[in-house]
């Protein structure tokens, strides 16, 4: 390539990223170049070459050539006061802004990550500090403490902390309720890993946004406390200090002080801008992908591990014994897993079907140790991982386990997906945790993930993000993800629920594929009975909170002995049946789950219920044939 074509390359290239730069618009590039010049020239103000000196000739001097914003009470060019005012200013706000979004940053995630008793305690502090005015609080302090830019900085500072806190835990309460943050905790990545690595991206550009609003509001209650004399001290200049030493002179001059109160407004409404601007675009507008051909960053030397290897050692089963998932409420415990047990072997698929509400979702995040809400203590339930017991098991001990021994794959893959993330990153993080390998190996391990489960083109689809794929590449992504660490039970969370019918057998069949090959342990959580014909080895129904009928999928399938179970057969959709029928619906809704009512709890939707339904609870009992069959029902069908 000649020397010229290369210019014309670098040439197209600058320009290429000027005009992304276009969303800014004409006023956001104004205010952009406002506040750089301001920037610059408060830098520079030292070098620059004026005459700050006093020349009583020129006093007071309206705008005009050759001074273009006046002389002030000394004789010196006001242009000369607004760029050192600027540099005094500026640095106020910057760093009071800095230790503001640093310190009420970390807070505000903090609490509105882990929420409970850190998210209660760290609002009762904010709620105290907020009951006190910022600015009366500013002129108390700056009359204690010694008057110099250190402690206006400070003060200001601390002041800001509050409201910072605030607005990284409102930006941050939506996000930690993601399934991606989900997704991250449940393949083993601890709790600062995942706020320093799922959250922070996330929230980061509002928070830095509202950073610069903070410069502009603490560059405004600096001027005022400098406007009434307790701002910085004598000696130092600020807009603050030129707006109060020209109001004496304000009738015959007021240059003296529109000039300095204009530049103050100017870059206030200029910061604004560039904040709003810049939340438009990125959180209305989506990342940015780099492209293709941009040149990639040297790799860093890579740590020696173990690779993951091919060679599959003896697959451990899950069992659930008696297990019981109550979350407190000001209403009562909500019972929603109440005494379910189960077992997931190596190499078959479990199906777990039942309403919405029935407790599935619950099911599978409590084999986890993933429920968010405060659940109530002391309560009986076994899960034996292999030789392993789970509740025994500390947060720390349950990180080692997720992602690397249990995985899950959630149900909407747009939620699970980190949506600031490469695909790259998230399939790779898992592997370099738990197996500590090198990312030259994790990369080429994706690489092979994706091909598995059926992404085309593997390699050059780790630096797409989640929003560049279509629902079922996003789909098989996750699952990737899920099997990156080859675990030995994975738990799908209705993955196939917002996918067309087609991408919904490709995928199932992907699962069965995947457990007959690598022989996992998968429990496939779902509505709908009809899409686990064929694929499923046992089938169990969940009602409210528990497992009311179990057996092979078979059985379960073609000869129901539970009413709720044949009414969910029933509830799907037939293409044999004739046109114009009306689609089968179970009456009435699923029960509350608070309190603990007697009797069965599908009774007053249930046609063949009687008294004694009513008033005892059926338990799971096998039935008479010896085929492990069983059914919570006292009149089951023959």
């Amino acid at each position: 390539m000649t020397a010229g074509a290369t210019s014309r390359r670098a040439a197209s290239s600058v320009w290429n990223r000027v005009r992304q730069l276009a969303w800014l618009g004409w006023p956001g590039w104004l205010s952009l170049l406002w506040v750089m010049a301001l920037v610059v020239l408060s830098v520079l103000a030292p070098v620059l070459p004026f005459e700050r000196g006093q020349n009583l000739y020129r006093i007071r001097r309206a705008p005009g050539w050759p001074n273009l914003l006046g002389t002030d009470n000394r004789g010196v060019d006001m242009l000369v006061g607004v760029i050192d005012g600027a540099r005094t200013s500026l640095l106020v706000g910057v760093l009071g802004a800095l230790i503001g979004v640093t310190v009420g940053g970390v807070v505000g995630l903090v609490v509105g990550y882990r929420r409970g008793v850190y998210d209660r305690v760290g609002l009762v502090v904010l709620d105290v500090f907020a009951a006190f005015p910022a600015y009366i609080a500013a002129v108390t302090a700056t009359l204690l403490f010694e008057r110099s830019v250190r402690t206006i900085v400070l003060i200001l500072g601390v002041l800001s902390i509050p409201t910072f806190a605030r607005v990284a835990r409102a930006t941050t309460l939506p996000f930690a309720d993601r399934d991606f943050v989900l997704a991250a905790r449940m393949a083993g990545a601890r709790h600062r890993r995942v706020m320093w690595r799922d959250l922070l991206p996330n929230v980061a550009v509002p928070i830095v946004s509202y950073s610069l609003v903070a410069v502009g509001v603490i560059v405004s209650v600096e001027g005022a406390l400098s406007f009434i004399g307790s701002g910085v001290p004598e000696g130092v200049q600020s807009w603050g200090k030129m707006i109060a030493a020209g109001q004496e002179r304000v009738r015959e001059s007021p240059h003296l002080t529109l000039v300095p109160a204009a530049v103050l407004l100017v870059t206030v409404l200029a910061l604004n801008t560039v904040a709003e601007r810049c939340n438009q675009r990125w959180l209305f507008g989506g990342p940015a992908p780099r492209p293709v051909g941009s040149p990639r960053r040297r790799p860093r030397r890579e740590r020696a591990g173990t690779p993951p290897t091919d060679v599959r050692g003896e697959r451990r089963g899950l069992v659930v014994d008696d297990l019981h998932t109550w979350i407190d409420s000001p209403f009562g415990p909500v019972r929603a897993v109440n005494g379910v047990s189960l077992e997931l072997r190596p190499g078959e698929m479990t199906a777990l079907v039942g309403e919405s509400g029935s407790g599935k979702t619950m099911l599978g995040r409590s084999l986890l140790g993933l429920i968010g809400a405060p659940l109530v203590p002391g309560l009986p339930g076994r899960l034996q991982l292999g030789d392993v017991d789970l509740r025994s098991l500390d947060d720390r001990g349950l990180d080692r386990i997720r992602g690397r021994r249990v995985a899950m794959v959630l149900q909407d893959p747009m939620t699970s997906l980190d949506p600031v993330q490469r695909i790259g990153r998230q399939i790779t993080e898992p592997v370099r945790v738990h197996l500590g390998i090198g990312r030259a190996e994790a990369r080429e391990h994706a690489v092979r993930l994706l091909e598995s489960v059926g992404v085309p083109d593997a390699r050059r689809r780790l630096r797409s993000y989640p929003h560049e794929l279509s629902g079922g590449l996003r789909q098989r992504v996750a699952i990737a993800i899920a099997l990156s660490c080859d675990p030995d039970v994975l738990i799908a969370d209705e993955p196939t629920s917002a996918l067309d019918v087609t991408v919904q057998a490709q995928l199932l069949d992907l699962l069965d594929e995947l457990r007959r090959e690598r022989r996992v342990a998968v429990l496939l959580i779902t509505h709908d009975l009809g899409i686990v014909a064929g694929r499923a080895d046992q089938v169990l129904v969940m009602y409210a909170g528990r497992i009311v009928e179990r057996g092979s999928a078979q059985d379960v399938l073609a000869r129901p002995r539970m009413p709720y179970t044949r009414a969910l057969l029933d509830a799907v959709p037939r293409a044999d049946a004739p046109s114009h029928r009306r689609l089968a619906a179970i009456a009435g809704a699923p029960p509350v789950l608070v309190g603990d009512p007697p009797g069965c709890a599908f009774a007053p939707r249930c046609g063949l219920a009687n008294d004694h339904c009513r008033i005892e609870r059926p338990p799971l009992e096998p039935g008479p044939d010896g085929s492990g069959r069983a059914a919570a029902c006292w009149r089951p069908i023959d």
